[in-house]
């Protein structure tokens, strides 16, 4: 299976990213690289990405608590990051820790991976029509020992 590298990236802090991903490996699709840099000379950073693929993931945490995705600065500092992302030819995909927990975002991971020309499935067969794992509160996902 492949693995996912952190990057420096703590585990504690991007929790329900570290899970996409490892949903993500579990089921062979493309490893993204975690905190990939939006654009030189910024500090935005994408919490998963494909670079060869301009495919980038954002996970909003906190959506139905005023977290940081939700109040005015964090919204203004995210549109200004996703157009710098637009302007530069990346798909950016805006997915909640609901839908990764329910496995949605799995599947628009999926979708856009597929859409943007990867190869999907172990050594570029395609993978087997299985439900997407599903991470529930309490519940470590498909063996990969995280806890969301």
């Amino acid at each position: 299976m492949a693995t996912v590298s952190a990057c420096g990236v703590s585990r504690r802090r991007a929790r329900v990213e570290w899970g996409l991903a490892e949903q993500i490996a579990a089921v062979g699709l493309p490893v993204p690289v975690l905190e990939h840099p939006v654009c030189a000379g910024r500090r935005f950073r994408f919490d998963l990405a494909w670079p060869d693929h301009k495919l980038a993931c954002e996970v909003d945490g906190a959506t139905w608590t005023h977290g940081r995705h939700t109040r005015g600065a964090g919204v203004e500092r995210d549109c200004e990051k996703f157009s710098l992302a637009a302007i530069d030819g990346w798909c950016l995909l805006r997915v909640t820790t609901q839908m990764v927990r329910s496995g949605m975002a799995l599947s628009l991971v999926e979708r856009a991976l597929t859409a943007r020309g990867a190869t999907i499935g172990w050594l570029g067969r395609p993978r087997s029509p299985t439900p997407p794992i599903v991470a529930r509160r309490g519940v470590s996902g498909a063996g990969t020992g995280i806890t969301l």
